[in-house]
């Protein structure tokens, strides 16, 4: 399952495994390519889209995507990112993504 990092021109996908929300070490190299495309000091909003997929309930899925989406939050602010030019849209199952 994957979540989508899209900054205007780019994007990269970021893999977590079934159910769970830990930043993988594959996901990190993924983030740290999003990273070299974007600076610190950068204004330009990006959008962190946050997908599961189908199986199991709906509002599980969903949650499960929050945290998804909080994880990678979590890794970029604490790579000094602005929380202000990160905008969060968590998908749970309505969009998902095998």
């Amino acid at each position: 399952m994957s979540s989508l990092l899209s900054f205007s021109d780019f994007s990269v996908e970021v893999y977590f495994d079934f159910g769970r929300s830990f930043l993988r070490s594959d996901a990190l190299e993924d983030l740290a390519t999003f990273q070299e495309r974007i600076s610190l000091d950068s204004t330009m909003q990006f959008t962190i889209v946050a997908h599961t997929d189908s199986i199991g309930n709906t509002s599980a899925n969903l949650r499960l995507s929050e945290k998804r989406a909080q994880a990678i939050v979590q890794h970029l602010l604490e790579s000094g990112y602005n929380k202000e030019i990160m905008v969060r849209t968590y998908q749970g199952e309505a969009s998902p993504q095998s």
